[in-house]
């Protein structure tokens, strides 16, 4: 490849890779119906210390001791706990240990007041802490809560078959006196995120207003709230309210957790009467199919980016690919194989301008030479030569330049495809992860395993560059000398920057380097 062709994409690259570390840090109807059976097992523990409200009665018995209870569905197994009648773990089976058939831990926390579903009346009484009792378990999970004044009745409703449930709260004023207050909520926090990967892709996201916001340190946004949740990089929780809702807001409840919630406006309770607000909450991957087949206007919470449309039209490629298939590996090649025949004309016209470039060359160092010391005549001659020689300097560039928003959009796709998450491929486990091989020994940086596939890349893209660059000689300038060295540290460079990533992300660009390796043989070979 031309100088100018791995340069521009190893920009790209680095641009990207900056961009995600920089954003990381900086940024931040009608009801579905079924039907569920579930299991539900007592378990106990103890709880922290609670905390009510003075408005509280204080005659009111407060239980020491947390009791937990098991339900499980086809998909899920939830943990709820009676300190604030919510939910404070949940697994996914669809996700699970292969080996032990242990389901995925999507989201844990040891703080009541930020449990999913968690509820405040916070000008009035604090509820996320206090203990409610189980009434029912079955289709639905009931709790109450009851003291002289107030009363709040929590229903869960879980589904088979569906990645969602719905609930249910009944606030009722048995004082008398009118109660005026807003409704506080928390829509899903302690989702599981390890390692500084996926750290990055944690957050909280809301629909405020009709525009999507995303923070990653606490902050509220005030607005009509159709939805808010919590992100990692391949799976969400997310909330969304039945009723009004005037803010969301993210809290940092520790190093790397964060929560996501809603407040509604100010409402008024006169003594006696009652109020229900109800909410769905979608619980799974981060996959835009998954979560519109809801039905509830939720799939604007997958966003990859500034091309979020050509990434998702990516990955339902992937996807029928692997329909065929069955294999990600494979479905992986054969995207590779499409994009690069798609964008086959431009890589030719590219490839073809920078050859021309190339042949002026000699030309070109001539003018310089004679030049040197009248910078607009240089300008001017060179004009003169690539009008002479019908070449566009730029026409190497420009085709390049139009291929990067698929470069960029394969790069968003591939790194938080869920699909790819324990898919396996020749020697690689997982392809969402780097493919590391253990050795009998230790290297020095590297420790007691290596990857593959970044290594192999190294390789292709020295044997592309010797394709491409002209020999070395004693007539080549000093500066095209240093050019020369300065491209051979290209595959190192590509070798750091895509070591640690998925293995998936570098099959794909390993597919692509032989893939323009062959594009510039048959190019060479038909100039």
């Amino acid at each position: 490849m031309e100088k100018r062709t791995l340069l521009a994409v190893a920009l790209s690259v680095l641009v990207i890779v900056v961009f995600q570390y920089w954003a990381a840090k900086n940024y931040a109807h009608k009801r579905p119906a079924g039907t569920v059976e579930t299991a539900v097992a007592p378990q106990e523990g103890f709880g922290e210390t609670i905390n009510v409200s003075q408005d509280l009665p204080q005659n009111v018995e407060l239980a020491t001791k947390e009791e937990e209870y098991l339900a499980e569905t086809d998909r899920f197994v939830f943990t709820f706990s009676n300190m604030g009648g919510s939910i404070k773990k949940v697994e996914l089976k669809e996700f699970g240990d292969r080996e032990t058939g242990r389901p995925y831990l999507l989201a844990s926390i040891d703080k009541p007041q930020y449990f999913i579903g968690a509820f405040n009346l916070p000008e009035n009484f604090m509820l996320s802490n206090v203990p409610y009792q189980l009434i029912t378990a079955g289709d639905t999970i009931r709790y109450i809560y009851k003291t002289d004044d107030i009363e709040i009745e929590k229903v869960f409703t879980l589904h088979n078959y569906n990645d969602y449930i719905e609930l249910d709260i009944v606030i009722k004023n048995k004082s008398q006196r009118q109660i005026k207050t807003s409704s506080r909520f928390i829509t899903g926090s302690g989702i599981s995120a390890t390692g500084a990967m996926a750290q990055r892709y944690m957050s909280v996201s809301a629909k405020v207003d009709g525009k999507l916001t995303r923070d990653k340190r606490d902050s509220t946004r005030v607005g009509d709230v159709s939805w808010a949740a919590i992100n990692s990089k391949y799976f969400c929780v997310i909330g969304r309210p039945y009723q009004l809702m005037r803010e969301s807001f993210t809290k940092s409840v520790a190093k790397g957790d964060l929560a996501a919630g809603m407040e509604s406006p100010i409402f008024t309770l006169s003594p006696g009467s009652e109020t229900t607000q109800q909410y769905l909450f979608y619980i799974g991957p981060l996959e835009a199919h998954r979560i519109k087949a809801i039905g509830m206007n939720l799939e604007d919470a997958v966003n990859y980016g500034i091309f979020d449309g050509i990434s998702k039209v990516l990955l339902g490629t992937l996807r029928f690919f692997h329909k065929i298939l069955r294999n990600w590996g494979l479905a992986i090649i054969f995207l590779t194989v499409l994009v690069n025949f798609l964008l086959f004309p431009l890589t030719r016209k590219s490839y073809k301008s920078m050859k021309a470039m190339q042949d002026l060359q000699p030309h070109i160092d001539k003018l310089r030479g004679m030049h040197k010391d009248n910078p607009q005549k240089l300008n001017k001659e060179l004009m003169q030569l690539y009008k002479s020689y019908n070449v566009n300097p730029l026409g190497g560039c420009l085709p390049l330049l139009l291929q990067m928003p698929i470069f960029i959009s394969l790069y968003h796709a591939l790194m938080r495809s869920i699909e790819l998450k324990g898919a396996n491929f020749l020697w690689i486990k997982d392809l969402s992860e780097p493919d590391a091989v253990q050795l009998p020994f230790t290297l020095p940086f590297l420790g007691d395993s290596i990857n593959i596939l970044p290594i192999f890349m190294m390789v292709a893209m020295i044997f592309q560059q010797k394709l491409s660059s002209p020999h070395r000689s004693s007539e080549m300038s000093e500066q095209q000398k240093q050019q020369q060295n300065m491209m051979l540290m290209m595959p190192v460079i590509f070798v750091v920057i895509f070591y640690t990533l998925p293995s998936g992300l570098v099959l794909y660009w390993v597919v692509n380097t032989l893939l323009m390796m062959t594009h510039q043989y048959m190019i060479k070979r038909s100039s």
